[in-house]
């Protein structure tokens, strides 16, 4: 794939190199940008610079912004831990390489990050992903949000579009069938527009119909003037 197009040439052979970021459109007040996504380590320095943006953002946005570094952190716990530790994976030729026997229990975890840092004058993620494959290889999505930072006046479009489309071009690759997702009340109708249907709190998403939908929707993002 080319690296300013979302679909061009074969995207398969290009995410089959583990150094790949995958770029997808990007709004920033209506001007069009880039974000690049890619396998990544979640390290406690990304989780204290969210908590010290939250610390800077006012009113409805900081209640906006809170629960987005509280998963953060509990997120990180959660992945820092000795048994996701262990089941963790930062690079995609393990991922791929990895059979999934639904007979052997093996789970793994793997996080994506979106950075965009002269865009969006952010010095770190300004995404953060988080996605468990199941031992019946299929998606659970674990963890979405963007950083704290990008909750300003600035209206900031695509980060969650772009991640999710990476979590759903992976599992086509990996040949996982489903993503699970457990929306809260908020993300519920960012979800319900996203894929253009109704969801409700605990969802089984279908890939290869879902990501046409979601290509559709980054297409049309960049089309935008």
């Amino acid at each position: 794939m080319a690296a300013q197009k979302i679909i061009s040439g074969n995207w398969r052979s290009d995410l089959l190199n583990p150094g790949y970021c995958l770029s997808t459109p990007l709004l920033v007040d209506g001007k069009h940008f880039r974000q690049k996504v890619f396998l990544a380590h979640l390290n406690r320095t990304t989780v204290d610079n969210w908590k010290e943006h939250l610390d800077k953002v006012a009113g409805k946005q900081a209640a906006k912004a809170a629960p987005c570094v509280l998963y953060a952190e509990a997120s990180y716990l959660r992945y820092s831990s000795a048994v996701f530790r262990q089941a963790a994976v930062s690079d995609w030729n393990e991922l791929l390489a990895t059979k999934i026997d639904s007979k052997d229990y093996v789970e793994q975890t793997f996080l994506l990050a979106s950075i965009s840092k002269e865009q969006c004058d952010v010095k770190e993620a300004i995404g953060l992903c988080l996605v468990r494959r199941s031992w019946a290889n299929n998606l659970f999505l674990d963890y979405l949000a963007k950083s704290p930072q990008l909750f300003s006046d600035s209206r900031v479009v695509g980060v969650a579009e772009g991640l999710i489309y990476t979590v759903m071009l992976m599992g086509m690759e990996l040949k996982c069938r489903y993503l699970y997702l457990e929306p809260s009340r908020e993300a519920q109708r960012f979800y319900s527009k996203l894929f253009g249907a109704e969801i409700e709190d605990l969802e089984k998403i279908p890939i290869e119909p879902a990501l046409t939908r979601v290509q559709s929707v980054l297409e049309m993002m960049e089309k935008a003037k």
